[in-house]
């Protein structure tokens, strides 16, 4: 009766049930006497408690907010990367970001983008009110409907802009000492 009330903190009631005709099967097949089987399940109960037990204590514990790390802290890194900067020996050193020359070109438009400059005005006519994101989706649709022989004009653009791009690029460097 006791190994039953033990049993039935642990596990549900049909589990019981069913432990219980194991144990009795048990106990005429292998010859073994019940208070055997029954300490067995005795000591899986005390250990199954204890380890709830632990489980929720490691909870409790876990939810306590830790009070911070004292000592050497780089800021502004996860935990994981303030391991790694401080691990020694570690072959990955952080490269810094190239300067940039205020005076360089930017970057060449592509045909798309010369096609939207010239269509987007007459998308905001045609539909009044409309957001920048939907004019961007309608111009966006248009541009995958056309066919190659109307991006070509487009096309031809953004190849002229980006020779003349790259020519720019190349005087900037030669003149400029940043890049």
């Amino acid at each position: 009766m006791m190994m039953t009330m033990l049993l039935t903190l642990i596990l549900s009631v049909s589990e019981t049930k069913l432990l219980m005709r194991v144990m009795r099967r048990t106990k005429t097949l292998l010859g073994l006497r019940m208070t055997t089987v029954a300490h067995r399940l005795m000591i899986l109960a005390r250990t199954t408690t204890l380890m709830l037990v632990t489980l929720t204590e490691a909870r409790k514990e876990k939810s306590v907010k830790k009070e911070p790390k004292k000592g050497l802290v780089l800021k502004g890194l996860p935990l994981k990367k303030k391991a790694l900067a401080t691990e020694e020996g570690s072959s990955k050193k952080k490269t810094q970001k190239k300067k940039k020359d205020p005076n360089a070109p930017k970057k060449a438009m592509s045909g798309f983008m010369y096609f939207s400059q010239m269509e987007r005005d007459n998308i905001k006519k045609s539909n009044p009110g409309i957001g920048f994101g939907d004019i961007g989706k309608v111009l966006g649709d248009k541009w995958r409907q056309m066919s190659a022989e109307e991006k070509e004009p487009y096309e031809a653009k953004a190849q002229v802009d980006k020779s003349d791009t790259r020519m720019r690029l190349a005087i900037t460097r030669t003149l400029s000492p940043c890049l």
